[in-house]
């Protein structure tokens, strides 16, 4: 089920991110219903993905329920979130 919710997270469009000195900040996709949708029918719950939001109506954080809710250890522009590290993309 966790690999379903890295895959869900990756199918999203970012729409912005940010890293500083090796630690990734955010990533942000846009809280649309559709994305809600499949983040729900990916296994997320309508809880977490609200905590995602931070109250706001705009973006999720992906990186709160990849961190939190899966196992993903890395995320790269190039490859998304993932189980192991991988080499930095460009």
């Amino acid at each position: 089920m966790k690999q379903a919710m890295i895959d869900a997270l990756n199918s999203l469009e970012v729409v912005d991110w940010s890293s500083s000195c090796g630690e990734l900040e955010y990533v942000v996709a846009a809280n649309t219903e559709e994305n809600r949708k499949v983040l729900l029918d990916a296994g997320f719950t309508a809880e977490q993905i609200d905590e995602a939001t931070d109250g706001g109506e705009t973006d999720i954080d992906l990186t709160l329920l990849a961190m939190y809710y899966t196992d993903a250890v890395w995320w790269s522009p190039k490859d998304g979130f993932r189980i192991e590290e991988g080499e930095e993309s460009e």
